[in-house]
């Protein structure tokens, strides 16, 4: 008698047990996460182990139920992420939107901090206001050599975003000490992180990927 007790007891607790599961999975809400990028983003998508893939699994696997919007488009500005921001981003209506911009400013038009610093304002705005949180992560590098000048460029970027986004408590993300850390422990680095001083390789993607999800999971409220 008491064995037919102690079955009937446990079948009902892992009844019970298998309802809460359902209810929790049936009630998980969906965090939209928005990738707003040049080149380094793009490829971070189409590519298999590209960063914005690796960050997608990773929080999938720290128990994030997300659905990403990825929206990085190669030879972009700042200037033309804040023109097609609604349409890419704010439209889908994001809780989240990861930005990494400003490369291209620096490589191709050797944009002044002015002009930088307007659009990184702009679009924090603009994410803000439509209810999502924006994060801001660090230019990453135009060749390996820690010590170009367009590096110190990135440098002078990079100092601006992180005192903007103190001062306006927007988490910053510095993958760009991350980077160079890596690459002093090299005499003459070439392709250890990217395959053409800008674009990731996938060591670099990798690098990228788990700097990025450490750091927002520090702040992350469920």
């Amino acid at each position: 008698m008491k064995n037919i007790i102690l079955k009937i007891f446990l079948t009902i607790a892992i009844l019970a047990g298998l309802l809460v599961t359902a209810t929790v999975f049936k009630n998980n809400k969906t965090t939209k996460i928005a990738f707003l990028g040049d080149s380094i983003t793009e490829y971070g998508w189409d590519l298999e182990n590209g960063y914005v893939r690796r960050v997608a699994q990773g929080l999938s696997l720290a128990g994030i139920h997300l659905e990403p919007i990825p929206a990085g488009i190669a030879g972009d500005t700042t200037s033309d992420m804040l023109q097609r921001l609604d349409k890419d981003i704010l439209d889908k209506k994001p809780d989240i939107v990861f930005f990494m911009g400003g490369i291209n400013d620096i490589w191709l038009f050797g944009g002044t901090l002015d002009t930088y610093s307007h659009n990184i304002e702009n679009i924090t705005d603009k994410i803000k206001q439509s209810g999502a949180t924006p994060i801001i992560i660090s230019l990453t590098l135009i060749t390996e050599d820690i010590n170009a000048s367009e590096n110190k460029k990135i440098d002078e970027f990079n100092n601006y975003l992180k005192k903007y986004t103190a001062k306006n408590n927007i988490q910053y993300i510095d993958v760009n000490t991350v980077l160079k850390n890596e690459l002093k422990q090299y005499k003459n680095p070439k392709n250890v992180l990217t395959v053409d001083g800008v674009h990731m390789n996938s060591k670099g993607d990798k690098l990228l990927a788990d700097t990025i999800i450490t750091e927002f999971l520090k702040t992350y409220k469920h």
